[in-house]
């Protein structure tokens, strides 16, 4: 059916995991447009954690390392690509 709107899903410290990927899953199947941002690519590429003690630290180090700026610019990024074809 027609384009309801965009979203964007936001990931947790683990990563672009299965929770978020399911996710993004439901919004499609709703008929929203999404977008899933890897946030901490720029610190690790393709990087997805367990949710055990030792993927809650390496993401921890991830958000630290990534600073302030650059989530915000990526979510900036997100929204100019999808309010070209209507609301975010």
């Amino acid at each position: 059916g027609p384009r309801k709107g965009g979203v964007i899903v936001i990931q947790e410290i683990f990563g672009l995991d299965q929770y978020v990927q399911a996710d993004v899953d439901r919004w499609s199947a709703l008929g929203f447009e999404v977008v899933a941002p890897s946030m901490f690519d720029r610190q690790e590429r393709g990087y997805v954690a367990e949710h055990d003690p030792a993927g809650f630290e390496t993401g921890r180090k991830h958000v630290f390392a990534n600073g302030f700026e650059n989530p915000i610019a990526d979510v900036q990024a997100c929204v100019d690509f999808l309010k070209a074809r209507g609301p975010v």
